[in-house]
């Protein structure tokens, strides 16, 4: 696990900043839902950009089938995959 700093994030994407992000085409990513806590989502990577020396900053999106609908669909899709 890589600790990240989450910059932005929306019902389908996420920005995170942090240091030594391998290279990888898929992510998960750590979200916490009000009603659900802690989950786990996979998140396919579609840039990546280096700040400073040793930063890189991350965008991901989230599955399609988690994000359509917004937040009450990513519930749903937690709710029905993952617990």
């Amino acid at each position: 696990m890589i600790e990240a700093q989450t910059i932005d994030i929306s019902h389908d994407a996420v920005l995170v900043a942090g240091e030594d992000f391998p290279p990888a085409s898929e992510v998960h990513i750590e979200i916490e839902l009000e009603e659900l806590g802690w989950q786990r989502l996979a998140a396919a990577v579609v840039r990546r950009q280096a700040v400073g020396t040793d930063g890189v900053r991350m965008a991901a999106t989230f599955a399609d089938a988690a994000t359509a609908g917004g937040r009450e669909a990513i519930a749903a899709f937690v709710q029905r995959h993952l617990v």
